[in-house]
């Protein structure tokens, strides 16, 4: 698959509620604040603000690989398929900010938008993984499978907890 086989301008159009990410230094304020501070985001070991820095600067400037990023409702959340390998496999990162932007217009916006990445870039697997409940739920209503449970996989303040792998798996 050849970059110029993607049809970058319907993936750059998002969605009604789901736009491109435009990174602006007040929106990467907020998200270091988030990442940085509020549990379940990052485990203990790269909560810290040079990685935090590192890793949002590389996911949103697409230097370090090939990132989608996209604003969900106004800032309410960030959606990053991540760690793209045309042909093959993604990472998708969400970080809710609003859980107001948690409604049935979004699941269904973002399941279309799932559907069309997986599409132009032909992946066979979408793959995503959190430490937090309220996320495994909001993944499963999006169309992933829970893959088993990494038992001790985060810890959080100091407290080892289970990381739960979820993915969309097509064709196989």
């Amino acid at each position: 698959m050849k970059p110029k086989d993607i049809k970058w301008d319907l993936l750059k159009k998002g969605t009604k509620q789901i736009k491109p990410f435009d990174a602006t230094p007040k929106k990467i304020g907020k998200l270091m604040n988030v990442l940085l501070n509020e549990h379940l985001h990052l485990s203990d070991e790269y909560r810290y603000p040079v990685f935090v820095r590192t890793m949002l600067h590389d996911l949103l400037s697409s230097k370090s690989g090939l990132h989608i990023s996209y604003d969900v409702d106004g800032f309410g959340g960030l959606l990053v398929f991540r760690n793209i390998r045309p042909g093959f496999k993604a990472s998708l990162m969400f970080v809710l900010l609003d859980k107001s932007c948690v409604k049935p217009s979004i699941i269904k916006e973002t399941r279309a938008l799932i559907k069309r990445v997986m599409k132009e870039f032909k992946l066979k697997r979408l793959e995503a993984m959190t430490a937090d409940e309220r996320i495994v739920r909001l993944a499963k209503m999006l169309g992933f499978k829970g893959e088993g449970i990494q038992k001790n996989g985060f810890m959080l303040d100091g407290i080892l907890m289970k990381n739960n792998p979820l993915s969309i798996v097509r064709g196989g």
